[in-house]
């Protein structure tokens, strides 16, 4: 009786573990397009993190950095969150800095004009991806 029990409340702590990782933070598309727009790299940041939290690298032969996924699922998730962004790779770990850095083009409709943004993300091989600047 004792172990049915305590098999009982490990798996309820399991199960509330597991739904407490599926709640994220939402991404704010305005806070983000407003951020982008002007240069406001640590607004941007804070935004992208919401999207990157479950993002951990995958290092193989075939993507050392482990991130060549992650950086399209997070071009993904930026387009499908905010209808105001269109978000495509720039290039995959192609700025040899310590950790090397990808890049994201931004384009963002203000009022018929096309205003072009790239986001720098930190690539590491041992973290999640995270914003290293705006230009």
């Amino acid at each position: 009786m004792k172990t049915a029990l305590n098999l009982l409340v490990i798996s309820f702590l399991i199960m509330l573990t597991s739904c407490e990782e599926l709640k994220k933070e939402k991404m704010d598309c305005n806070l983000l397009t407003q951020a982008l727009i002007s240069y406001d790299t640590e607004k941007v940041k804070t935004e992208i993190h919401k999207l990157t939290q479950d993002l951990k690298p995958n290092v193989s032969k075939k993507d050392e950095f482990g991130h060549r996924t992650n950086i399209l699922t997070l071009i993904d998730r930026i387009n499908d969150q905010c209808d105001m962004v269109n978000a495509s790779l720039g290039c995959y770990a192609g700025i040899e800095t310590l950790p090397v850095q990808s890049e994201i083009n931004i384009s963002i409709d203000s009022s018929g004009t096309q205003i072009k943004r790239v986001i720098d993300i930190l690539t590491p091989e041992d973290n999640i991806l995270s914003v290293r600047d705006v230009h």
